[in-house]
């Protein structure tokens, strides 16, 4: 919860109404909580409203108490205040929205999203940042552009919001009518999220791996190459694998080991091993592409970047016999046989 929700909850524990729903020692502890939460001491919050007699009736309590336990990484625990408060206040709306974001951190993304789509048609349908959020769980559900409808709308340009939809683009075979994507899709929220005034990196990354998903690799090498300065070292590794496959789909061979071998750099426990195996991408392309000398090249790589391969150095000896090089192709054949001896 940020200062405004403890803003908030300090307004509500000192209005007059509190005293319907808390006595004495209850609305005590609640103003001493709201000014731990000021001065960021979370344990204190919690030890000053656990076990409260009321506690668990009032709104302002559970409310403290989720926020707290946010900041202190106790998801479960936040989790469960953030649904008692809502219980006692349904039109909480920051409750809603701190509970999508809990839900999205185990991967619940359905959950997540009902959380948030009731926040929204209560009252926070023109904040960027849930419309950011609401975008990365619709990608993360694979959800791009969703159950798309076409219909003949005058005037509907590319891009634009119409009510509850977002205009793809012309219908196919349909020169009168436009693709319609709807609200519960990841381009719909980015669409909305920018047209808010979002200029996060965040949303830049969704709109560039969406776009790439959707096979639309133009554009989303347009966005990856914009923000590729601002990516943060720690996610870089990432990035660089994410913008190597878009290079890789359109054949931009050279540029997608690049970037493999950077992220391999960047992460090696994580992307160390895939790099044999980037090279090996590489040189089926140029093998298919008819390019022998970069098809000899990307094998010699994959072999240094592997453990002993049979397959590798069968494959490099045949390349090396195309190329002239009987004796190399020799020699790696018999290492061949000396691994696997059926080969």
């Amino acid at each position: 919860m940020g200062p405004m929700g403890i803003l908030l909850s300090v307004l509500l524990i000192t209005a007059p109404s509190d005293s319907r729903s808390a006595d004495g020692e209850l609305r005590g502890a609640l103003r001493a909580a709201a000014q731990c939460a000021e001065h960021g001491d979370d344990a204190a919050v919690i030890e000053r409203l656990s076990g409260i007699r009321g506690g668990e009736n009032s709104y302002e309590a559970q409310h403290l108490l989720a926020g707290a336990y946010v900041r202190l990484g106790q998801k479960s625990e936040a989790r469960r205040c953030c649904l008692a408060a809502i219980s006692l206040k349904p039109d909480a709306l920051d409750d809603r929205v701190e509970l999508g974001k809990l839900y999205a951190a185990e991967g619940k993304w359905a959950l997540a999203l009902a959380a948030w789509e009731k926040a929204e048609n209560q009252g926070r349908g023109d904040d960027a940042t849930l419309h950011e959020e609401m975008a990365v769980a619709y990608a993360a559900l694979h959800q791009y552009r969703g159950a798309t409808i076409s219909r003949r709308i005058p005037h509907a340009v590319a891009g634009q919001i119409r009510k509850d939809h977002y205009v793809w683009g012309p219908a196919p075979n349909e020169p009168d009518e436009v693709i319609l994507c709807p609200k519960a899709s990841a381009i719909y929220h980015v669409a909305r999220a920018l047209e808010l005034g979002s200029q996060s990196l965040r949303l830049a990354r969704v709109r560039a791996d969406m776009y790439a998903e959707l096979k639309d690799f133009a554009t989303a090498l347009a966005i990856y190459r914009e923000i590729e300065p601002r990516v943060a070292d720690a996610e870089r590794a990432e990035f660089c694998m994410r913008f190597g496959e878009a290079l890789l789909a359109v054949d931009d061979v050279d540029g997608y080991v690049e970037k493999s071998a950077e992220a391999a750099r960047l992460d090696p426990q994580r992307y160390g091993p895939q790099r044999a195996a980037a090279y090996e991408r590489a040189a089926a392309r140029a093998n298919t592409a008819g390019d022998l000398a970069n098809y000899v090249r990307y094998l010699e790589l994959a072999l240094e970047a592997s453990e002993p391969s049979a397959d590798l150095h069968c494959r490099l000896g045949n390349a090396y016999w195309e190329t002239g090089r009987k004796d190399d192709a020799a020699r790696h054949w018999r290492i061949t046989l000396e691994l696997e001896p059926e080969y």
